[in-house]
């Protein structure tokens, strides 16, 4: 039988009070009977992997795999595998988050080129939203989105989004005839 998600939240909560306190403010929930388990010496060089920047889930990982793992060797591990995977995948990302936003401004604005689009998404003027865009592909991608809270905390954003939209287009002529001469269909 599993045990219920706020009972193993205090049990880990608890477990959490007994680490040394330079872990505790390093270490998620979700980790913390992992490095419960590390011996002391463990523990130590994990604190001091964390002090030099290591992604800690990654060093983590590494520690469990190599429990006797100098503080060097975890450093180099986990500053490798986010140093090689962050820049594929940064790239990736970052071409695949111009090419959503492209994509939008061709939905909104149905007469603009596809070159046009794509010089637009990499401007300035749409830095920020394409920020927005990026944050939103990251949660939807991320394992967290399949959570029912995220999913709650999501549909709160944007219900506040559209309000804050709601108040802002009718204060301004422009906004309201560019959304009517635009591909958007405004039903809020």
């Amino acid at each position: 039988m599993p045990v219920p998600y706020d009972q193993r939240r205090r049990q880990r909560q608890k477990l959490a009070e007994e680490l040394p306190p330079d872990l505790q403010k390093w270490i998620a929930l979700r980790h913390v009977e992992t490095v419960a388990k590390f011996p002391p010496e463990a523990q130590q060089r994990l604190i001091k992997a964390t002090n030099t920047g290591v992604r800690v889930p990654a060093a983590i990982r590494f520690l469990k795999e190599n429990p006797e793992a100098t503080v060097e060797e975890i450093v180099k591990a986990a500053g490798k595998r986010r140093q090689t995977e962050n820049k594929v995948i940064q790239a990736s990302t970052e071409l695949n988050h111009l090419t959503l936003l492209a994509d939008l401004l061709q939905t909104c604005f149905p007469d603009m080129p596809r070159t046009t689009a794509n010089a637009m998404a990499e401007s300035e003027l749409l830095s920020e939203v394409l920020g927005i865009v990026s944050a939103q592909q990251t949660c939807f991608e991320s394992q967290h989105a399949q959570s029912d809270f995220v999913v709650v905390v999501l549909c709160g954003l944007a219900l506040a989004t559209i309000e804050h939209l709601n108040q802002t287009i009718p204060k301004r002529t422009i906004y309201r005839h560019a959304i009517q001469q635009s591909g958007v269909a405004w039903h809020f």
